[in-house]
């Protein structure tokens, strides 16, 4: 996922700053993601489709169901040489995580360096 974020500019990162936005954006996709389960209580997720949309990719089709509303998450995986899949994008109400952190460390990154970026995630 940090990779596909970062996407062009990822190439002419070291291996240093590789590595150290990998585990920087690991953190700050678990903490988002513990942050915002803690809001949910009492609510329920159904599995809609499991859909293979090429030979190493499919996509879970979900919805989480609120006492008032129905929030459609769906999970895309991609399946590695060694035959495991990853998931490895999140779409909740048909925003990708992947997109829109894309967006936002592009904008970052026109006054800043990765470097910067890495130490404020």
């Amino acid at each position: 996922m940090s990779k596909i974020t970062l996407g062009k500019k990822y190439k002419t990162l070291t291996s240093k700053q590789k590595s150290d936005f990998t585990v920087a954006y690991e953190n700050k996709l678990k903490t988002s993601f513990i942050n915002k389960l803690s809001l949910y209580t009492d609510e329920l997720t159904t599995i809609k489709e499991l859909k293979r949309v090429k030979k190493t990719r499919m996509i879970l089709y979900t919805d989480l169901i609120g006492k008032d509303d129905v929030f459609p998450i769906n999970y895309k995986f991609y399946r590695n040489k060694q035959n495991q899949w990853f998931v490895y994008d999140v779409q909740l109400l048909g925003t990708s995580i992947i997109q829109s952190d894309r967006i936002q460390f592009k904008g970052y990154l026109k006054n800043h360096t990765i470097d910067e970026l890495i130490k404020i995630m």
